[in-house]
């Protein structure tokens, strides 16, 4: 079952001359999200510009997809998500995506890419949002939630439907390059429009190291393990900065090391070191 609330875009068969990619869209982003239990029903009522969000004014379309016989619309479906539910549990993933502004039709546009993306086996609430964007031109952007228990199973009721023997999850959702899966759709299908395009892709970045307690009794080589582990912190850090920076479609440089955001332990870590650095090539000088 699937309806469209509603839509306000004229559809024409003229494609626009691709431009920059900063000009492609407000900002060139895809991002895939998880929501936990307990919010289910009120981001669906966001996104849908319902209830308590009813006066806003961006709402282009809102489709919902591949209900249980149980659910009504996507509202329903996701607060029965979110009382059925495992406690702490995760109620709907979540895709949002800039539309880009050559689209002739953008809601076309958005339900060409969730279909892409959720197929017809994941119930899913799907919105296209429309609004000024800085550079004067239109931030246009879609929201697609959906759950990750497959409805083309067997015939439950809605609170077995979330239950451990009722239609499980499919893990497919939980491996880690999954999102670089939608970033590859979500660039194919804006290059259907704008072939120019290409999405920044970021490295694959390693966990941060565990630096260890400063222990002054430890000895050099445990101190000089720790020196090393710190620059490696510093340097992963500055590295998610220029991520972030790339992933906003916004120009940016690492921040000098001393000025990176550390948290509290990493920043006495630091400011420790420097008072050490005669201690060590002492300490050093002994073996």
């Amino acid at each position: 079952m699937s309806y469209a609330a509603h839509t306000s875009y004229q559809t024409s068969a003229v494609r626009a001359t691709p431009r920059h990619l900063k000009k492609n869209m407000a900002s060139p982003h895809v991002s895939m999200k998880r929501g936990k239990v307990g919010n289910g029903a009120a981001h669906a009522a966001y996104v849908h510009g319902h209830g308590k969000y009813a006066d806003r004014d961006d709402v282009r379309a809102v489709i919902d997809g591949n209900l249980p016989n149980w659910a009504a619309d996507a509202g329903q479906f996701f607060t029965a998500a979110d009382k059925h539910e495992r406690k702490n549990g995760r109620a709907y993933l979540e895709v949002e995506a800039a539309i880009p502004r050559e689209a002739p039709d953008p809601v076309t546009w958005a339900k060409e890419f969730a279909g892409r993306v959720v197929g017809e086996r994941f119930a899913y609430r799907l919105a296209v949002h429309d609004r000024a964007a800085s550079d004067g031109g239109r931030n246009v952007h879609m929201h697609l939630m959906f759950s990750d228990r497959p409805t083309d199973g067997g015939h439950y009721d809605a609170e077995r439907f979330f239950k451990r023997n009722g239609s499980k999850k499919d893990r497919d959702w939980n491996r880690r390059d999954k999102v670089a899966d939608v970033r590859s759709i979500f660039e194919q299908q804006v290059q259907t429009y704008a072939p120019t395009f290409t999405l920044y892709e970021p490295p694959q970045v390693a966990p941060e190291p565990k630096i260890g307690p400063a222990l002054p009794g430890a000895g050099w080589r445990y101190e000089q393990t720790r020196r090393a582990r710190l620059d490696q912190v510093e340097a992963l850090r500055a590295q998610r900065r220029l991520e972030q920076a790339a992933e906003l479609g916004r120009d940016a440089i690492p921040k000098p090391s001393g000025l990176i955001d550390l948290s509290t332990d990493l920043r006495a870590a630091l400011a420790e070191r420097g008072t050490k650095e005669q201690t060590y090539e002492q300490r050093r000088a002994e073996f």
